[in-house]
């Protein structure tokens, strides 16, 4: 794995959690590859309904502010990297949520194969969802 072939796919998928648009992402991910949430509302669901979820709140926030968390880590081997994200949003009566992503990438062949994504609260520090 690159350095130029990560930070082509860190701007897809940042690119992609802003829109929605996850058909961006299919070329770098490997065939048959479904991102699942567990625990999204309703049971499981998509990467791409993540995304929707995503794009929706940032339609009806008064500010939303997407912020990557220092450097992309990346392991011994080059075949697994980890990045963080910090979102702050404003919601009409809501007050302000925080909610901090870890998001951990396995390349394989100059594919993405798997990943493991975890969101936390900060207000409660609990793991609401885990892929």
């Amino acid at each position: 794995m690159t350095d130029a072939w990560r930070e082509r796919f860190l701007a897809v998928y940042e690119a992609a959690r802003g829109t929605g648009d996850v058909e961006a992402l299919s070329g770098l991910l490997a065939p048959g590859l479904r991102l699942e949430d567990p625990q999204l509302p309703g049971g499981v669901g998509s990467k791409a309904d993540l995304l929707r979820l995503t794009a929706d709140l940032a339609s009806r926030c008064a500010r939303l502010a997407v912020r990557r968390h220092g450097p992309v880590c990346v392991s011994a081997d080059g075949g697994v990297f980890t990045q963080r994200w910090f979102v702050e949003a404003d919601l009409a009566g809501a007050g302000t949520v925080h909610v901090e992503t870890f998001e951990s990438f396995t390349v394989t062949g100059g594919l993405v194969s798997a990943v493991a994504i975890c969101v936390r609260d900060l207000r409660s520090s609990d793991v609401r969802a885990g892929v």
